[in-house]
């Protein structure tokens, strides 16, 4: 009888370091393709509309690209993440319409604005977005990704194209 036990507790001691180790390696794995490849997120709003969920319903899933960032492959026009300037925990997502050195004139709250070196002006395609007009210049460092592609639902299946819609 105390043998059979023993070997019980032996396969599960075994079983449990052996899935243990594969939780490790999947969970570092994983880590490691979000922080230097890209991440797949849900777009939450109408800030974006109608690029993302055209029809006010939250359903568009898109992946953003960590490793364009890391290499700061940005440029006007393109659709980012950025971690919110004034609540950390948020992520916004938004469309770069100007960089460092570029003068933005059309602002509501802002007139004149020289973007600093190491910022850009983010806004939303949307009338009603919370962007640069509410917080001025966002840093470079706040963007977390770049929209590459939406990935669900399926029949939206695209790249996500980069246009400045001020046409500048």
């Amino acid at each position: 009888m105390s043998h059979w036990r023993w070997k019980t507790c032996s396969r599960l001691t075994e079983f449990g370091l052996s899935g243990l180790i594969v939780f490790m390696i999947s969970y570092v794995g994983a880590s490691t393709f979000r922080n230097y490849v890209g991440y797949i997120s849900a777009i939450d709003g109408s800030s974006m509309t109608p690029t993302f969920n055209p029809n006010g319903k939250s359903e568009d899933y898109v992946f953003f690209s960590t490793w364009a960032i890391r290499r700061y492959a940005i440029k006007r026009g393109d659709v980012v993440a950025l971690t919110h300037p004034r609540k950390p925990a948020t992520i916004l997502i938004k469309r770069i319409t100007a960089l460092e050195g570029d003068e933005i004139s059309n602002s509501l709250r802002y007139r004149n604005v020289i973007i600093p070196r190491g910022h850009c002006w983010v806004e939303g395609d949307g009338s009603n977005s919370l962007d640069s007009n509410i917080f001025g210049p966002i840093a470079i460092g706040l963007i977390v990704g770049k929209a590459s592609f939406i990935v669900w639902p399926y029949n939206r299946w695209t790249k996500v194209e980069s246009f400045n819609p001020h046409n500048e």
